[in-house]
């Protein structure tokens, strides 16, 4: 065996302990910082993800190899090595050195023959491996303590909290799921206006982006959200003002005599705005040049019967910015408020009544105008008919959403565990749909729907839990027993004289005062005052 092959074997032998050694470290590490890994879940109740074990050893082994790549071992250093060890006096790293000049002399070369006969004899594996034994017992050790921990169950508390999350996902996924089927039961009900004036498409984006969660609290924050969001589309369907002003109206047309007047209160008050409308459109004028004069006063005293109501109820003169429901940036009016709406119609028929008084005068030149003060209250009757018709359509939108609003709330309260499924509420209808109290011409609040418990009987008989027992008046036995007990008294004034500083005569005279007051009795007093007398 030469020399170059012998240092050539030196040097695997060197690189694999080296490897063998950066190994058994990075073994140990992982298996430390697994310990740890495992005591941190443990601490906290929780059993060990083994999973994570693995991604705790593959980065450090890696690291460990990649160590002991870049600590790999030359020709050189294993020249060196095996000089020492084996005691040959650098004879190795001498040959090695020697046999890279590119001119060699003869004692070169006898260098070079005395260095491969010298490793003849030798053999490479009584190189020693090194293997760092403590190092390599404790990692045995970390890695049973590894798998120990992996084997513990969590603890009760956190098989509770795992319990009351997977009950949350589940009962997080089944409100979404509902709440997703009641938007598409209220997108069905309603129509494209009613659609169009909540955004539904905004708010079912809203409800297509929650997720189900295990958090009752992030849960229930969705939920939050979403009945936010229904509770400001509800704020802007408010109309509460022209609702107030429409109540004053029919409060005074059910004064009325006319019978289209106590029709039309009647519509009001029902809030069937719809019905309201057609009455109104019936009180058009008429706009052909023919009409004749008697003609157009009937026509107007049927209008200025109803407006002139309409318009006192919620005050004859108003302030022309009273009239404004909402404005735009620029100030100009966008949408007049009912209130103004009515007290304009009310004008312009007063006026228009006016003008017919002077045509009665023949005054055949104001024809023209009163035609066009007829169109005028045509157009403001179809105004109001107007207004009256989306006030109907945002009261069945602000019914549907309340709906909603309901179901949102059931969703919450099955959310937070208070209530046990998302069942519907007994006897609904639906999104929107509902009983009306208030619109039912017949009501029957006593009537037996199987929900009522009949009590018969007559007051003041028969078993009850408690009685009442009268006793006549007369002698009877007290359960009180007398218990006859001697006084006791306390030591207290014979110690204010048993003293040593008080004379023996003075303690028998205080003494003898005393035990005269307690043997006191009348029949003795009377005895001295009769012994006394003879």
């Amino acid at each position: 065996m030469s020399t170059e092959q012998f240092i050539t074997i030196i040097r695997k032998r060197l690189n694999r302990r080296v490897l063998l050694r950066f190994v058994v470290f990075a073994l140990f590490a992982a298996t430390v910082i697994s310990v740890l890994y495992g005591l941190y879940y443990i601490v906290r109740g929780y059993a060990v993800p083994e999973i994570g074990y693995l991604w705790i050893a593959l980065p450090v082994s890696l690291l460990g190899l990649l160590i002991a790549a870049l600590r790999r071992v030359s020709k050189a250093e294993a020249a060196r090595f095996a000089d020492e060890t084996f005691h040959l006096k650098d004879i190795l790293i001498s040959s090695m050195h020697f046999k890279a000049l590119p001119e060699r002399e003869e004692a070169h070369d006898l260098t070079i023959r005395l260095s491969d006969r010298s490793v003849e004899p030798l053999d490479p594996k009584q190189v020693p491996w090194l293997l760092p034994r403590r190092i390599a017992l404790a990692t045995v050790f970390c890695a049973l303590l590894m798998f120990l921990l992996a084997l513990l169950p969590p603890s009760d508390a956190v098989l509770a909290a795992e319990a009351r999350q997977q009950a949350m996902m589940a009962r997080s996924e089944e409100s979404l799921e509902a709440l997703e089927e009641w938007i598409e039961d209220l997108s069905e009900n309603m129509d494209e206006e009613e659609a169009e004036e909540i955004d539904l498409e905004r708010l079912k984006i809203a409800v297509e982006e929650l997720e189900a969660t295990g958090d009752q609290r992030e849960a229930l924050r969705q939920l939050a959200r979403i009945e936010q969001e229904v509770a400001e589309r509800m704020e802007k369907l408010d109309q509460r003002n022209d609702e107030e002003a429409l109540r004053k109206a029919a409060e005074e047309l059910e004064k009325a005599d006319e019978t289209e007047a106590r029709q039309l209160a009647e519509d009001l008050k029902k809030k069937d705005y719809k019905e309201a409308a057609e009455k109104l459109n019936e009180l058009k004028q008429s706009e052909a040049q023919t009409t004749k004069l008697s003609e157009r006063e009937k026509e107007l005293a049927k209008l200025r019967a109803i407006s002139k109501r309409m318009a006192a109820a919620n005050g004859s003169k108003m302030d022309p910015d009273a009239r404004m429901s909402e404005s735009d940036p620029n100030g100009e009016r966008s949408e007049q408020s009912m209130e103004g709406m009515l007290g304009e119609l009310d004008e312009n028929a007063q006026m228009m009544e006016g003008k017919l008084e002077e045509l009665e005068l023949s005054d055949q030149e104001n024809a023209g105008q009163c035609e066009a003060m007829a169109c005028q209250l045509n157009e403001d009757i179809d105004s109001i008919a107007r207004k009256l018709a989306k006030m109907q359509m945002k009261n069945q939108a602000q019914m549907k959403l309340a709906g909603l609003r309901q179901q949102l709330a059931m969703a919450q309260s099955f959310a937070s565990g208070r209530s046990p499924g998302m069942a519907k509420m007994p006897g609904g209808q639906g999104a929107g749909v509902g009983t009306d109290n208030s619109r039912r011409d017949v009501r029957e609040a006593l009537a037996d729907n199987g929900q009522y418990t009949n009590l018969t009987g007559q007051k003041g008989e028969g078993p009850s839990l408690s009685k009442i027992e009268d006793a006549e008046s007369g002698s009877g036995v007290s359960r009180r027993t007398a218990v006859a007990r001697e006084r006791e008294f306390k030591r207290q004034y014979e110690s204010f004289v048993q003293r040593d500083d008080i004379p023996e005569s003075v303690k028998y005279a205080v003494g003898n005062y005393f035990e005269s007051i307690h043997n006191y009795s009348p029949d003795a007093v009377r005895d001295t005052a009769t012994t006394g007398a003879e």
